[in-house]
């Protein structure tokens, strides 16, 4: 793939109009950066500051800008490509940059390792509780599991000690003796991801949202404790904490009716749901969904999933 971004003559060139503008209009010096931006600012310009270089992001650089972003969007696909990050990118070059020819090498070399980050996602999940001792279920690259496993594992590996996990009944991050503490739900997603750093939330949620879908296309009908999925049913939104209490109050002149509280919609997972999934060949098809060959009928499906 890198080398396909090296020969790529449309993306060579929208790197040098971009370069070749963005650092003739470069000013470094203190004296340079002050004068740019008393001028920029007095007639309510934009610009932009990038490690103590000043440019006017005026459209004679946004414009050939937007084309170096378009092309590397294309070569990188949707999954890779961020738009973002890809500027942040190129405004870093444009300021570090010795020469036009330079700054178009180190861009496009900088290309190739967009692609080989890997991140973990951790957040809670609402939409699936386990029993009968099953601790986890692990769906392509997506992991739903009993929190108090990850944060083990985390904690583990992790070696600053100003930040930790922890499960507990309130969720979110918290700030107690100058530490860091993000607090899980009793249950967690932990998802395993290849992508560009602005990508990583939204590419986990999408694989959430998939390996549900697979889920609830497999779960045993029968199984129902409670009667849950049954038809018009919705599972909870697999990040965000349900309402499930009524509100509302009704009064009328035989009293008062109060709104109660909701079941909680999830999909339980023990022993008789693994074995179920297993016997369908539930694992295969999540393979083939999550890392469908080029071109597939398994592609499609899954984009509408």
């Amino acid at each position: 793939m890198p080398e396909k971004w090296n020969n790529d003559k449309e993306l060579k060139e929208a790197a040098t109009r971009f370069f070749t503008t963005a650092i003739s209009s470069r000013r470094t010096s203190f004296e340079e950066v002050t004068a740019l931006l008393d001028n920029l600012i007095e007639r309510n310009c934009g610009f932009k500051l990038i490690n103590g270089s000043a440019f006017a992001n005026n459209t004679e650089i946004r414009q050939p800008l937007n084309i170096l972003i378009q092309r590397c969007l294309k070569l990188l696909g949707t999954k890779i490509g961020h738009e973002q990050a890809l500027e942040e990118l190129a405004w870093e070059h444009a300021a570090t940059a010795t020469s036009e020819d330079a700054a178009v090498k180190a861009f496009i070399t900088a290309l190739g390792s967009m692609n080989t980050v890997s991140f973990s996602y951790v957040a809670p999940n609402y939409a699936v509780r386990f029993g009968n001792g099953v601790r986890n279920i692990t769906i392509g690259p997506v992991r739903a599991c009993l929190a108090e496993d990850v944060a083990i594992e985390i904690n583990e590996r992790n070696q600053n000690p100003r930040w930790s996990i922890i499960v507990g009944a309130n969720p979110g991050t918290k700030y107690q003796n100058n530490n860091t503490i993000f607090e899980l739900p009793t249950v967690c997603w932990d998802v395993d991801i290849v992508a560009a750093r602005g990508k990583v939330v939204e590419e986990s949620l999408w694989f959430i949202n998939i390996a549900l879908s697979l889920l609830r296309l497999f779960y045993p009908l029968s199984h129902r404790q409670p009667p849950f999925p049954a038809i018009s049913d919705y599972e909870s939104v697999p990040t965000m904490q349900p309402e499930i209490r009524n509100m509302e109050l009704t009064l009328s002149s035989k009293g008062a009716e109060f709104g109660g509280q909701l079941p909680l919609n999830q999909y339980i997972v023990d022993q008789e749901v693994i074995q179920h999934l297993n016997t369908v060949g539930f694992y295969d098809y999540a393979k083939h969904i999550f890392d469908p060959p080029n071109k597939s009928v398994a592609t499609r499906i899954a984009q509408g999933l």
